[in-house]
């Protein structure tokens, strides 16, 4: 009963804190989306998912602000920066955001090129980054949660399909993040030479 209560009020935390960096991202022009899990959930049933363990968002990099960093601190979240993500040597940058609901993991996305296909990314270092279509992060639409408005892709069903396949409707209690992502899968045929293969050892493993 004790936990069922404690994870009652972590939950109402976690939406109020959506919230609020949500109006920060509003109020600074940055171009986001929550990613993910969370975008799951509200194509399921407009709700966070009951064992969701974290919020993820997406922000366009040439969007993102030094003042977004200080909106958010002021806020009273513990903010920490990787850069890297947490893979040294990794261009990515990923900021974790905490205060007494879940944790928030924030992603400026990047524009990106390999043989002459563009690309936005987002994560640590090649093996652990999700890879989409530039218009899945550059494209929202806005959807009310909890009666505030939150961003997520435009075209949400092409970005579930992406990253959770053709099936993404069905609960799946064995899906694993690290493994299984549909837009980490393709990387190798799709986006990357042979030679950025070798050099990245990108594959399914």
């Amino acid at each position: 009963m004790l936990n069922q209560l404690k994870t009652q009020i972590k939950r109402r935390n976690t939406i109020r804190e959506i919230k609020e960096i949500s109006e920060i991202l509003y109020h600074y022009g940055c171009v986001w989306s929550l990613q993910s899990a969370n975008v799951l959930g509200i194509q399921r049933n407009g709700k966070l998912r009951a064992n969701e363990d974290d919020v993820d968002i997406a922000v366009l990099a040439e969007t993102w602000q030094a003042k977004v960093e200080e909106a958010i601190r002021q806020k009273g979240f513990n903010l920490s920066v990787y850069s890297g993500g947490y893979y040294e040597g990794s261009e990515g940058v990923h900021y974790v955001a905490t205060k007494q609901g879940l944790v928030f993991d924030i992603y400026p996305s990047f524009k990106d090129k390999w043989d002459n296909i563009t690309y936005r990314w987002y994560g640590g270092e090649h093996p652990n980054r999700y890879y989409f279509e530039p218009r899945l992060l550059e494209q929202t639409r806005t959807v009310k949660f909890y009666g505030f408005d939150v961003e997520i892709p435009a075209d949400t069903d092409t970005y579930l399909r992406a990253i959770y396949g053709e099936d993404y409707m069905i609960p799946n209690d064995n899906w694993d993040w690290r493994t299984m992502p549909k837009c980490r899968l393709q990387l190798k045929p799709t986006y990357l030479s042979q030679t950025d293969v070798e050099r990245y050892q990108i594959g399914e493993s």
